[in-house]
């Protein structure tokens, strides 16, 4: 999948290798479930939105939603940042509820609010 905006970015590497691109984290996370993917067997990367450009293991960011879901490209209003006062600065954000990767994991892919579908992304 084209990623437009870096700074919503996420992707996952399977056991094989397969790299597989979003540019939508609830994207990955549908795709990831669709597949059966298991995060201890698979690696899953986001884009720090507070800088736009730096990659992050999953397991190590904090996830909010925006104040305006049709921010994003796919219109999850989901983002990453590294550290959760990130999310406390950020005038985009709604900092009240800030989840971690396993617990955003462990949510039903459809109570994220998103337009997106499961589909297969491009390598």
């Amino acid at each position: 999948m084209a990623i437009s905006e870096r700074r919503y970015a996420a992707e996952v590497i399977d056991q094989d290798g397969n790299i597989y691109k979003f540019d939508d984290i609830v994207c990955m996370l549908r795709f990831a479930h669709a597949r059966g993917f298991q995060p201890s067997k698979a690696s899953f990367y986001v884009t720090d939105y507070a800088t736009g450009k730096d990659w992050v293991d999953a397991r190590h960011a904090h996830f909010m939603k925006l104040r305006t879901s049709v921010s994003s490209p796919m219109a999850s209003g989901l983002v990453a940042v590294v550290a959760s006062n990130d999310a406390a600065q950020s005038p985009d954000t709604e900092p009240q509820r800030v989840l971690t990767f396993d617990e955003l994991w462990a949510k039903d892919v459809n109570e994220l609010n998103t337009n997106a579908s499961a589909r297969s992304p491009k390598n």
